[in-house]
């Protein structure tokens, strides 16, 4: 009698895409930063989020990033607009300050 082990699935494969990336969000070393990128990641509120992360809109100084984090940071926000182009007949919900919004939906 011969025995057969029970098939399982293959362990899943992350795309090209998911493994760059993950590649880029290594460089960034604030785990609430990468979080909110995975979160947002394809979606048009991405490009926000990593906008507001390279310019200051405050009224005070910030002390920016490290030259690898910003250069990550411009990466992923690239590659998400290469991956994921935002059409012109989506909403795109504004982060401030931590809090999404969107705007008014035009009637």
């Amino acid at each position: 009698m011969i025995s057969h082990a029970p098939q399982t699935a293959a362990p899943p494969t992350k795309s090209r895409e998911s493994r760059e990336m993950e590649s880029l969000l290594a460089a960034i070393p604030i785990k609430r930063i990468s979080d909110q990128i995975r979160l947002y990641w394809g979606l048009p509120e991405c490009d926000v989020y990593l906008n507001s992360l390279l310019v200051n809109d405050r009224d005070r100084q910030r002390a920016g990033f490290a030259p690898d984090v910003s250069s990550a940071i411009f990466a992923l926000l690239k590659l998400n607009e290469q991956q994921h182009p935002v059409r012109s007949n989506e909403r795109v919900i504004e982060i401030t300050n931590g809090i999404a919004w969107a705007p008014p939906s035009e009637h």
